[in-house]
């Protein structure tokens, strides 16, 4: 822990950024060992890639924004619930699926509006997840570790989400 506490002293950015796509490549790690299938590099790689050049600077522009309005944590919560998330998972997802169609070429039929069908159960799964947390991170963590809280508690999450847009 101090290894990491002095990077995010020297290096705050780049460390939260790539712990980020750390924490997404080793929950999709572990969905795959999990799993009866082949593990699939692309997909891991995939999965992390989005996470890291993605979710991770999307997540702390937002928590940055969020701490510079100076909200209380209902607020705060309620915003990073109803607004932030839902268009976070809805860019990830998107994300996934052009990178899987247009770039890896792992399918041959565009799969996007297959998974925008399951964005709302998605959503409505991550407020069980993510309300108590982000509960709990915006009350007592400060500003630059609460990307690592949330990619911390983004493991098990990302292992449902990568579960369910790998399927």
């Amino acid at each position: 822990m101090r290894f990491i506490s002095r990077l995010m002293k020297k290096y705050p950015i780049r460390t939260q950024l790539g712990l980020s796509g750390l924490i997404a490549w080793s929950s999709d790690t572990t969905v795959q060992v999990l799993s009866d299938r082949p593990f699939d590099y692309t997909r891991n790689i995939r999965f992390a890639a989005t996470f890291l050049l993605f979710g991770g600077p999307a997540n702390l522009a937002w928590l940055r924004f969020l701490d510079s309005r100076k909200l209380n944590t209902i607020h705060c919560v309620a915003c990073d619930n109803l607004m932030f998330y839902p268009t976070l998972l809805f860019c990830i997802v998107s994300i996934n699926e052009l990178l899987k169609f247009y770039v890896t070429n792992e399918t041959n039929q565009n799969e996007l509006p297959d998974r925008m069908q399951e964005l709302p159960g998605l959503v409505a799964s991550s407020w069980c997840v993510w309300v108590p947390v982000q509960t709990v991170n915006f009350t007592y963590v400060p500003l630059h570790y609460r990307l690592i809280v949330i990619q911390s508690a983004a493991y098990v999450f990302n292992m449902y989400v990568s579960y369910k847009i790998n399927k």
